[in-house]
């Protein structure tokens, strides 16, 4: 699955939220890409969890750097 993001400012930078949940063993994040590859282990199960989104951070004048996040929720089914 790749997931996606618009506007805000790119290169992005994707990640699990702690304590939000797991993938099924076997898949991993890519933090760059934001693609979720890997081959389910046969005992993986069903699960739910949060992917946040961050983008790059951006200097605007006289203030601190700031910097955009999104989260969303997603599950996945092993079968």
């Amino acid at each position: 699955a790749n997931l996606a993001a618009i506007n805000g400012n790119p290169p992005y930078t994707w990640k699990l939220v702690k304590g939000s949940g797991r993938l099924p063993k076997g898949l991993k994040l890519n933090k760059r890409t934001g693609i979720i590859s890997g081959t389910p282990k046969k005992t993986a199960k069903s699960s739910t969890f949060i992917v946040e989104v961050l983008d790059k951070k951006i200097k605007v004048k006289h203030h601190h750097p700031t910097r955009n996040t999104a989260t969303k929720v997603f599950s996945i089914t092993v079968s």
